[in-house]
């Protein structure tokens, strides 16, 4: 009979073992739940041991780059975020509730929203409104 608890520390040390997929007998729902969790990290660190090689394996490529060894993004493997060059050039947010705008421009922290944009507002909180209401029933 397997025993988690007491055979998991001698089993876990063969390969074989950690490349299993069928345990029998599981009698209970703890065990089998403490070897799904114990197959889980196995795999987590197999897939942690494959990214730390790709890591390595771009640091030392990245020196045959034109920028060179030192210009590597992070994290290793992603390229780094568009950097705008000027304060002019970050796209704008526009915050707002359905009377009023905030921060639309560098002056105003909170204005009156204008028709049009308050009947566009209105016009996507009416379609929403309905498309659940389609979906789930009116309530």
């Amino acid at each position: 009979r397997f025993d988690f608890d007491t055979d998991i520390n001698k089993l876990s040390k063969t390969d074989d073992f950690n490349k299993t997929l069928t345990v029998h007998p599981v009698n209970d729902l703890e065990t089998m739940l403490k070897l799904q969790k114990y197959f889980n990290q196995v795999e987590i660190d197999e897939i942690k041991q494959d990214i730390f090689k790709h890591e390595q394996n771009i640091e030392q490529l990245s020196c045959y780059a034109p920028d060179g060894c030192n210009q590597i993004p992070w994290p290793v493997g992603v390229p780094p975020p568009y950097r705008p060059p000027t304060r002019f050039d970050v796209l704008r947010w526009d915050y707002f509730n359905e009377t009023h705008i905030y921060l639309e421009t560098d002056n105003d922290v909170v204005g009156l929203m204008k028709q049009d944009y308050h009947d566009d507002v209105h016009e996507i909180i009416n379609y929403s409104i309905a498309q659940i209401q389609k979906k789930y029933g009116p309530k």
